[in-house]
């Protein structure tokens, strides 16, 4: 952890659980001290405590002084720091200490129980990305879900909950089964519209909720991508065998599931149907769902914060997904695809890739990204002597896969070498019909050495 930063934000709620991180607030503020930081405690409360603390912080210099946020409860409590801190801006890495009835975040994350070990997790130095779900104008970390029986933490009693944990859960889930009744919705993604009668359903973006670890076990929390289970309406001599297989995490090929992933969805209902977010009450009808892909930086056991992932060999050379954008802007520099100044306008990364050589030497690269709601390639070059060899079109290739997995249907993006991408499918578009790119008029080499051209490829 940064030596020069002193400070970490400690929200944590007092009622979460059977009041195991109360009894251990002093051993945490004395581990912290003792690796030199000054805890700054934010105690839950109904006034959003958190909310206002982080809406003060100076948003020029708060990273200089404080390091990290540590967020202690249960999902409820999870879900109220990382709210604050999105609405906010505040991009510190978040510790977990899961401390609550229902920890379904930090499962995904295989965050222990025992104190000493969070604490040694959350001082460790290591993280993953985590991504953030988003329904209508609020921010999810786990699951939103819909129907009669995914409000049961709502209607469990506070007191029974604290007491047999999980267990309390399922009693009261099964408790409702005598009164479950279809409802009618319509999901609308951007390939797929379907209409179900339901009992219940659920927007996964971790793997298990309200203690269902194998609810959704397909499912990666830094994919870009909402795992989406729907449960038809069945004949009621049909659920214990499907409540069996949700337990084993084999439900998904059951007939009276509709499941599939997405980025983006749309759900509508004739009627209400009760919502649930992380364990807490969610937002009306309808429901509009987006993903924060890879928004949060979490402390884990292990860092895979610059995990480079295998994608293709081509040839002598390989392509990997890399989280080294940096790398590969310097490199797109170097070879002169882009001027070395300040972005004018907002662009969220969604992957980046680097070809290489046997020996790790960059000889190429591409990222993808988003601007105003649309797939962009926001840079894509190979070093000279290798452009004859068609690792530029393994590199486009990727991309567009990319593209596609997204759910994408269009890419867009403003070609150096024109002629290139014409080859590759794409055709000139008028400048009013594409994102808005960077001010390529400010450029030194617009219209001298190059000759843009914004141009979009639809996607099959």
């Amino acid at each position: 952890m940064d030596e020069h930063c002193k400070k970490v934000i400690l929200f944590y709620n007092p009622l979460s659980g059977n009041g195991m991180f109360k009894n251990n607030l002093d051993k945490i503020i004395a581990r912290y001290q003792k690796s030199g930081f000054v805890v700054v405690p934010i105690r839950a409360s109904k006034d959003k405590s958190i909310n206002g603390f982080l809406k003060s912080l100076n948003k020029e210099t708060y990273k200089d002084e404080y390091a990290q946020i540590l967020a202690a409860g249960g999902d409820g409590s999870i879900n109220i720091c990382v709210n604050a801190m999105i609405e906010n801006d505040i991009d510190l890495p978040l510790a977990i200490f899961p401390a609550g009835t229902a920890n379904d975040f930090a499962y995904a994350f295989n965050i222990p129980n025992d104190i000493d070990q969070m604490l040694d997790i959350a001082l460790g130095g290591c993280y993953t990305y985590a991504d953030i779900g988003k329904v209508n104008n609020r921010y999810f970390i786990n699951v939103a879900a819909m129907g009669q029986v995914v409000d049961v933490s709502q209607k469990t009693d506070p007191t029974l909950k604290n007491t047999i944990g999980v267990l309390a859960y399922y009693l009261k889930g099964l408790s409702e089964v005598p009164n479950l009744k279809p409802m009618k919705v319509k999901l609308t993604t951007e390939d797929n519209v379907y209409e179900e009668n339901m009992y219940f359903m659920v927007v996964m973006n971790g793997k298990s909720a309200g203690g269902f670890k194998n609810i959704s076990p397909y499912s990666e929390i830094n994919d870009g991508l909402f795992d989406v289970l729907l449960f038809r309406s069945m004949n009621f001599v049909e659920l214990p065998q499907l409540f069996i297989q949700i337990l084993h995490g084999r439900h998904h090929n059951n007939k009276n599931v509709l499941y599939f992933k997405t980025n983006k969805i749309k759900v509508e209902a004739e009627e209400p149907i009760p919502t649930d977010i992380d364990g807490e009450h969610g937002e009306t009808f309808p429901l509009e769902f987006s993903m924060l892909h890879r928004k949060l930086k979490i402390a884990t056991m292990e860092d895979n914060i610059n995990e480079e992932i295998f994608v293709k060999q081509v040839g002598d050379y390989a392509i990997y997904e890399t989280e080294q954008y940096q790398r590969l802007v310097t490199f797109f520099v170097e070879n002169q695809l882009e001027f070395d100044g300040d972005e004018e306008v907002d662009t969220d990364i969604v992957k980046s890739y680097k070809l290489v050589d046997g020996e790790d030497n960059l000889l190429g690269g591409a990222v993808l990204a988003m601007r105003e709601g649309r797939y962009i390639i926001d840079g894509i070059a190979v070093e000279e002597g290798l452009r004859s060899k068609k690792l530029g079109e393994a590199l486009l290739q990727v991309v567009e896969n990319q593209v596609k997995i997204l759910n994408g249907n269009e890419i867009y993006l403003v070609a150096r070498a024109p002629g290139f991408f014409r080859k590759e499918g794409f055709d000139a578009i008028e400048r009013e019909n594409a994102p808005n790119f960077f001010e390529c008029k400010q450029c030194p080499q617009y219209m001298k050495a190059c000759f843009p051209e914004e141009k979009k490829k639809n996607i099959e």
